[in-house]
């Protein structure tokens, strides 16, 4: 079944172990536009839950606690001069997870003072 209606990417991914025989019957079941598409959405979500779990996991010797509402604010006005260059994605924790690249938080320090500890 795989092998007949599976788009090509998908059965790359099943050779080099990025995709699991189950969750590819389940993506086969879509047209092949919509399993690219989701195999890809599938693909983020994990990368970005695998980031958030070794983040969480380890402790840093080097913690950055900004201020969240300066931050926040940054954040927005990135979204306003740059329109999509802000991401969000739902997880399924019950946790809020903001993931910042290092470049935002010297803008953010320059604009207001992060209270960084």
């Amino acid at each position: 079944m795989i092998l007949q209606f599976a788009h090509p990417r998908l059965i790359d991914a099943l050779t080099d172990g990025r995709l699991r025989i189950s969750r590819a019957v389940l993506l086969c079941k879509l047209p092949k536009v919509e399993q690219l598409e989701q195999f890809i959405r599938y693909s983020e979500e994990r990368a970005i839950t695998k980031v958030i779990r070794q983040s969480i996991a380890r402790p840093k010797d080097e913690k950055i606690r900004p201020d969240l509402v300066a931050l926040l604010e940054t954040i927005q006005r990135q979204e306003t001069r740059r329109p999509g260059s802000v991401a969000i994605r739902f997880g399924r924790d019950e946790r809020t997870v903001i993931l910042v690249v290092r470049d935002l938080l010297p803008a953010a320090n320059s604009q207001k003072k992060l209270a960084l500890t």
